[in-house]
């Protein structure tokens, strides 16, 4: 029986141990720390384990120096996935795409609130669920935050449209869109406002 015993608490530790090791915190789809501005060290805003490319200069003739931020990864449409740059960070949920895709988030002006979405190949830019579009704007005061929405880049009409189904969160600062294709994004304020 004692040696039953000893095996059963054994069993319980190494029980114990793994589950405290391994936890939802590695999941694709797992709640992500914020880490502070941009600095020239750093171009992610969001933590993850997956690397983020360095910021990169790039001089626009006539125009100022900019950063940018980009991150392509492989996302599995079983298992799902997140790609952040910047101040954008998308959620793909488990089944929002068949097969595999690679999926690259650029914030080519650090300074502007603007992403462009790509997803290769062309056929799995149509979701099967929503796909999350997040945009950090913790330098945004609670009031204009209140007002703001995301914006799609409608080629066809030459236009920016709004994206239906935006939430804005005052206590997370930060504006969220459902989307259902990708595109060029940013956010802005809301029509009549």
């Amino acid at each position: 029986m004692r040696s039953h015993q000893s095996r059963l608490a054994i069993l319980l530790a190494a029980l114990t141990l793994s589950a405290t090791t391994m936890s939802c915190s590695q999941s694709p789809t797992a709640p992500v720390l914020y880490e502070g501005p941009v600095t020239s060290n750093s171009s992610a805003r969001w933590t993850d384990d997956e690397p983020v490319s360095p910021p990169t200069i790039a001089e626009k003739p006539g125009t100022s120096i900019t950063v940018a931020a980009s991150q392509t990864r492989t996302i599995n449409g079983l298992l799902g996935g997140t790609v952040r740059a910047g101040d954008f960070r998308v959620v793909f949920p488990p089944g929002s795409i068949r097969g595999t895709a690679q999926v690259t988030v650029t914030q080519r002006d650090m300074a502007s609130r603007e992403v462009e979405l790509e997803i290769s190949p062309p056929s799995a830019n149509a979701f099967l669920v929503p796909v999350l579009l997040t945009a950090d704007c913790r330098d945004m005061k609670p009031a204009l935050l209140r007002l703001q929405t995301i914006h799609w880049w409608n080629p066809d009409a030459q236009r920016w449209q709004e994206v239906p189904g935006v939430t804005i969160s005052l206590l997370g600062k930060s504006v969220t869109a459902p989307l259902w294709h990708f595109s060029k994004y940013k956010v802005g304020g809301k029509a009549g406002w």
